[in-house]
């Protein structure tokens, strides 16, 4: 994160990856382990929570049809993924 590259496009990959591991993902602790361990990654290399978890907010409203079958609200997806409400 500390690049010349803005940051908004970075926060992009988290969204897009949430995405593939949704659609590769029938169940819901499949898709949450490898979001889980997506999240930690990025936060260790400098990726703001709060940033994150508006990211989250973005795919929950914008891929719902991707996430429907795991019946999940966004308050329990984001406390599983990032550990905070």
């Amino acid at each position: 994160m500390s690049s010349n590259i803005p940051s908004s496009p970075a926060y992009g990959v988290f969204v897009s990856q949430l995405i593939r591991y949704a659609r590769a993902c029938s169940k819901y602790e499949d898709f949450i382990i490898r979001a889980i361990r997506l999240a930690s990654k990025l936060l260790v290399q400098g990726y703001v929570t709060q940033r994150l978890k508006s990211s989250l907010r973005k795919f929950f409203g914008r891929y719902g049809d991707v996430i429907k079958a795991y019946e999940i609200p966004l308050s329990r997806m984001i406390s599983d993924i990032l550990h905070c409400d």
